[in-house]
């Protein structure tokens, strides 16, 4: 057989492989879940009681920076919930149509604290402690694509202090890199988010909440895309639920009503 027949047969079978899997997909219970990554600790507590309560669907999860998550679903990622980290990640998401903005809702916010690794006690309670020249590592999540490490740069601007550290920052992919950075000691500071300090409360020091100069709020809404949203309007709906709400709370995360 000529190799660009014998080309063609390949292809042909690769796109009908395709096809079957994702009508299966489209016809199954599967769940993606994307969510911020300081919610995947608390998000398994999550998972465990909406399984509990839902035992037909198949719920996965996903978790990274806020930004990294929005690039995946903009490329196509077969994902059912997107949770970001702030409403304005969300709010790109709805703008270019990734989004069904009917279904966004916040479930929950967070405070933003700075941390220190063990052995660091700093002779201040404000971030001008982030100018002491005997510290040269502050790690923060990326600015452009991690929305705690956005919240800390507009924070430092605020305080008049961010072009005096700039030349400090180890900048990370995600909130968790910046907390596991500083518990292992490879950096003095970190800007995380406190239900992330409690989770490495024997590894760090928590040396006090950084004042935003907007709230944290998690939104949560349904991809357009989805091959189910059925189920991920169900999702959403459990984690606006009372008992979904106690899990949160019970994790540090503040919801609102409180």
């Amino acid at each position: 057989m000529p190799k660009s027949q014998n080309f063609l047969r390949v292809c042909a079978f690769a796109g009908l492989a395709l096809s079957t899997l994702f009508s299966t997909r489209a016809l199954s219970n599967d769940l993606l879940i994307s969510a911020a990554s300081s919610l995947s600790t608390v998000m398994s507590e999550l998972v465990i009681e909406f399984r509990r309560q839902n035992s037909d669907i198949d719920l996965s999860t996903n978790f990274s920076g806020s930004g990294t998550l929005l690039r995946q679903v903009q490329r196509g990622a077969p994902v059912d919930v997107f949770i970001s980290a702030d409403t304005q990640t969300m709010q790109r998401a709805v703008d270019m149509r990734l989004i069904d903005e009917q279904t966004v809702t916040s479930i929950a916010g967070n405070k933003l604290v700075l941390v220190s690794t063990l052995g660091v006690e700093p002779s201040g309670s404000t971030l001008d402690v982030l100018l002491d020249q005997g510290r040269s590592k502050i790690a923060l999540g990326h600015p452009e694509s991690v929305p705690a490490g956005r919240y800390a740069k507009l924070s430092m601007q605020s305080a008049g202090i961010w072009e005096s550290i700039e030349d400090k920052l180890i900048l990370t992919q995600n909130v968790r890199q910046s907390l596991d950075y500083v518990s292992r000691g490879e950096v003095d500071y970190a800007f995380v988010y406190a239900t992330d300090a409690t989770t490495r409360s024997n590894d760090v020091n928590l040396l006090f909440e950084v004042v935003t100069t907007e709230p944290i709020s998690y939104p949560a809404g349904v991809v357009r895309d989805s091959s189910n949203k059925a189920a991920a309007k169900k999702f959403i709906s459990f984690i606006k639920s009372a008992r979904a709400r106690e899990i949160l709370v019970s994790n540090g995360f503040t919801v609102s009503g409180e």
